[in-house]
């Protein structure tokens, strides 16, 4: 599984969590009455998807134990945002009177559950599912801190080994200097005669007695 269908799994959930929770999860239902909402645990599943969606944007920097940890910290949010839901209690009745007051003077109701608390049920259960494989897979995704460490000890290794070859030459004409050697005479040319010295020719007049003596 990858890195970004991970992620991009993680930020869809949060969004659908918060649009579930942007409207009230209860309207109230009077006689001669027009219908009034109440929020109820809407408030606590915005808050609940709003941490899910920043946690989607911090996976995509963290990486290793950080990613590891992260994935736990979703698993709990995407069960508190199914909690949030399936442990809801009911309205106060001074909550939803207070509600009701402003456009009505009943004092009997009825209370009725919108569709959008299940919705946010089910993008809790995607974002614990999510955040268990974030926790699983984490630590065998390559991070992108490493590959670029990883290219720099190259570059950094083939740029000390042209460093020292080029030192090489310098450090062999220093040796040859202090061994009180010519580094600029070539050790494969003849060594050139003395000045004023004659140069040895073959004696002929030798070999030529030789012979008649044999």
């Amino acid at each position: 599984m990858s890195r970004s269908l991970v992620g991009l799994v993680l930020m869809a959930a949060a969004i659908g969590g918060l649009a579930a929770a942007a409207p009230d999860w209860w309207s109230v239902q009077a006689e001669q009455s027009p219908e009034v909402t109440v929020a109820g645990a809407a408030v606590l599943g915005r808050g609940l998807a709003l941490a899910v969606l920043a946690g989607s944007v911090l996976g995509w920097l963290l990486h290793g134990m950080g990613r590891r940890i992260l994935g736990v910290v979703m698993v709990l949010l995407g069960i508190g945002m199914v909690a949030a839901v399936l442990a809801e209690p009911l309205p106060s009745e001074l909550e939803v009177l207070t509600e009701l007051r402003q456009v009505s003077l009943a004092t009997e109701y009825t209370l009725v559950r919108a569709p959008w608390p299940w919705l946010h049920l089910a993008c809790g259960g995607v974002v614990s599912l999510a955040g268990a494989a974030l926790a699983y897979w984490s630590l065998r995704w390559p991070s992108a801190s490493r590959r670029f460490e990883t290219g720099d000890s190259d570059s950094s290794a083939d740029s000390t080994g042209g460093a020292r070859a080029a030192e090489e030459p310098s450090l062999d004409l220093w040796r040859s200097l202090d061994e009180g050697q010519d580094p600029t005479v070539d050790d494969d040319q003849p060594e050139e005669s003395e000045p004023g010295a004659e140069p040895a020719t073959p004696d002929h007049g030798a070999d030529a007695e030789d012979r008649r003596a044999e």
